[in-house]
């Protein structure tokens, strides 16, 4: 029994410490972040994209013939 009620006071004044008020304010929440990482991805997503269908544009519009070497 001793052991348990050791056990709830070391939780319960941790959980205190933490709820004080210079520790609430810990800056922006996990959300804003993943949304800003998620938009980053999307965003190299489309510029792969975009490389991929210009350097395919590219290849289409070759001649394909091999230039003669000079003697």
């Amino acid at each position: 029994m001793a052991l348990l009620l050791n056990a709830y006071v070391a939780v319960s004044t941790r959980l205190a410490s933490l709820n004080r008020p210079e520790n609430r304010d810990r800056g922006d929440g996990p959300v804003p972040t993943v949304i800003i990482i998620a938009g980053l991805a999307a965003l190299a997503v489309g510029v792969l994209a975009w490389a991929y269908a210009k350097a395919n544009t590219f290849m289409d519009h070759t001649t394909g013939t091999i230039p003669a070497v000079p003697n």
